[in-house]
C-alpha cells in the first residue's frame, strides 16, 4: 500500500480546484448534477452517462460557468466505456510533476494547477 505523501487537508487544498460541477438538463426538463475533473488546456473528464443525450450541459466552478455544445464532447463508441472528454473555454495553466513514489507503483503523474483564466 502506498504511503500518503501529504495530509488529507493539504491534498484537498491542492486539488479541489480541479474538481468542477456539471449541471445537465435532461430531455424531460429535469435538472441534475455531476462531477468532472479539469485535466488541462480546457479539457475536462466526466462519465459518459452524465452528458450523453442531455438537452443541455453546463460546466460550473467558482470562477466560471459555461454552456457546452454537444459537438464539444468526445465520446467513445464502445458502450462499455463510461467516459467523456469535454472541450471547454476554461483555461487553467497546468504543469505536471512526476511523483517518484507514485511512479514506482502506477507510473502516475500529478497535476498542479495555477489560478484560472478564461481564454
Amino acid at each position: 500500500m502506498p504511503k500518503i505523501l501529504k495530509p488529507l487537508p493539504d491534498l484537498y487544498k491542492t486539488y479541489s480546484r480541479t474538481v468542477l460541477r456539471i449541471q445537465v438538463e435532461k430531455q424531460n426538463g429535469d435538472l441534475d448534477n455531476g462531477t468532472c475533473f479539469h485535466i488541462g488546456e480546457g479539457y475536462v473528464v466526466t462519465a459518459k452517462h452524465v452528458v450523453e443525450n442531455m438537452k443541455s450541459v453546463k460546466i460550473i466552478s467558482d470562477e466560471h460557468e459555461e454552456e457546452i455544445e454537444q459537438n464539444r464532447f468526445i465520446l467513445p463508441e464502445n458502450p462499455k466505456i463510461d467516459l467523456a472528454v469535454v472541450k471547454t473555454r476554461l483555461c487553467r495553466n497546468a504543469f505536471f510533476v512526476s511523483n517518484p513514489q507514485l511512479s514506482k507503483i502506477s507510473r502516475a503523474q500529478t497535476a498542479i494547477y495555477s489560478p484560472p483564466a478564461i481564454d
